[in-house]
């Protein structure tokens, strides 16, 4: 096995011209623009989003290091423990929500920016449209700007950009990419999903590489799989549809509303015998564009659908009992309508006719309703609750969305972060 190297000055170089900073910097631009389209409340008004309180806040400041090992529905979630412990240990109480966010963005644009690299296999235009694809597709807003979400795309969409990537060049490269498949593997069961996408890349490309990078996937995929136990999974009260009607029916209407829209399709107008003729008909294009890009060996080409494939079986194995859950659970779709809309984008130029239409649809999708669902961020006053958090341990404190609350239980306050000083002297005062 032999790994393609070149002089790293020439890597260096390309990395920072001015043309390639110019590039890197519009498209961080249009991530932040996009992320302002779809949540401008959140630039103005930072809050908590569900689990970013009573699960990453309140485990941070009370268990510290030891919470990086506290599962959340049965995987390890590092990357956004880490967030949580760097908020709790160099920020206050108060600004946490907005620590919170700006890390959440930190690890979206790396994301971003690890798409525009030299690195995958493709020229420089389609590098861009599948760096703003992760921000600009049309998906509901709830995996962005909220740190318990952000492993969806920076795990979900990096560990396939990663599987796409070409050899290192320098001993950096190949850290870097050693450092974030690890961390990735780490935060989330995606390992679990796309561990045959890093067997096929070893099969394809026979680099050592491939090798380590299948070796770590496969090594944390074991260790979140150690973890999956944990899970408490309950089907709630109720009878559900469990026929393959129900799935069809959720598949197509989840990437109809994609590429019409969800206004003009709703849900219950698409009669399901056309919304399986739909289905049929993308699943047997997508196999057989897939087909001939192994048989052409571009393997890198078909990796997104790949995924897509992968993440569709798993969240149906999942929801196999209650599938009418998907119908709002819409973070679930997030991975496979990117990864769709990033397959099209590598096949624009063999199926013109096809692919643009899809592209320019889905981006005036997400045009007319950049805010899908139009919800905003209640305000719950954030700096006065977490000061009720400091003058009582008991304090119930309510977040977005709004039928979530918590409270800051400190069994051993002794063992606070250091920088959780404040809630320490609140306990220390109540003591007394």
């Amino acid at each position: 096995m032999s790994d393609h190297h070149a002089k790293p000055e020439s890597v260096l170089k390309a990395c920072v011209s001015p043309a390639g900073r110019a590039v890197k910097l519009s498209v961080m631009a249009a991530t932040i623009g996009a992320l302002y389209m779809r949540c401008p409340d959140r630039f103005v008004r930072p809050q908590f989003w569900a689990e970013d309180g009573p699960v990453l806040f309140t485990q941070a400041i009370t268990g510290g290091l030891a919470s990086l090992l506290e599962p959340i529905s049965g995987a390890l979630y590092t990357a956004e423990r880490i967030g949580a412990l760097f908020a709790a240990t160099f920020f206050s109480i108060a600004a946490a929500p907005a620590v919170y966010e700006v890390v959440a963005t930190a690890m979206l644009l790396t994301v971003v920016l690890y798409a525009l690299s030299t690195r995958l296999p493709f020229d420089v235009l389609t590098r861009v449209l599948l760096a703003i694809t992760i921000s600009f597709a049309p998906v509901k807003n709830e995996t962005f700007l909220n740190l318990i979400n952000a492993h969806w795309a920076f795990c979900g969409l990096g560990l396939i950009l990663l599987a796409m990537s070409r050899p290192p060049r320098t001993p950096l490269q190949a850290a870097t990419d050693y450092i974030l498949c690890a961390l990735m593997g780490l935060t989330g069961p995606f390992t679990l999903i796309y561990s045959p996408l890093f067997a096929a890349k070893l099969y394809f490309n026979r680099s050592r590489h491939a090798l380590i990078l299948l070796l770590i996937a496969l090594a944390t995929a074991a260790i979140q799989l150690a973890y999956l136990p944990s899970r408490e999974y309950q089907i709630p009260a109720g009878s559900w549809d469990t026929s393959p009607a129900t799935f069809f029916s959720v598949l197509v209407y989840r990437f109809i509303w994609m590429i019409i829209g969800y206004d003009i399709l709703p849900y219950t107008l698409l009669p399901l015998v056309v919304g399986f003729l739909i289905t049929m008909v993308i699943v047997a294009f997508c196999a057989v564009v897939t087909v001939v890009l192994i048989r052409r060996h571009e393997f890198e080409r078909s990796v997104p659908i790949l995924a897509c494939a992968l993440v569709l079986a798993a969240t149906f194995a999942q929801y196999r009992e209650m599938p009418e859950t998907l119908i709002g659970a819409a973070r679930y779709f997030y991975i496979p309508i990117v990864t769709l809309l990033w397959f099209v984008i590598l096949i624009r130029k063999a199926v013109p006719f096809v692919a643009y239409p899809i592209l320019a649809s889905s981006f005036l999708v997400f045009l007319r309703h950049p805010a899908w669902p139009e919800y905003t961020l209640q305000d719950l006053h954030w700096r006065q609750a977490s000061a009720c958090l400091l003058q009582d341990p008991s304090c119930v404190v309510e977040i977005n969305p709004v039928q979530f609350k918590f409270n800051v239980s400190l069994p051993h306050p002794e063992r606070l972060q250091s920088a959780s000083k404040e809630l320490a002297d609140m306990h220390a005062r109540s003591a007394r």
